[in-house]
């Protein structure tokens, strides 16, 4: 299992993420309390840095 903390910063900073964890296993994956800039980060962290 891998777990990514994919932001962990202010709610009312588009900048900074709020608080969204991706579980992700060999069966598939979760997000958990995911924010509102939860899926910009999922796709940087996808696609990688740049």
């Amino acid at each position: 299992m891998k777990c990514t903390f994919l932001g962990v910063g202010s709610v009312f900073d588009a900048l900074q993420t709020n608080v969204s964890i991706l579980l992700e296993t060999e069966f598939g994956g979760m997000l958990l309390d995911c924010g509102f800039n939860a899926a910009h980060a999922c796709i940087r962290t996808v696609k990688g840095p740049g």
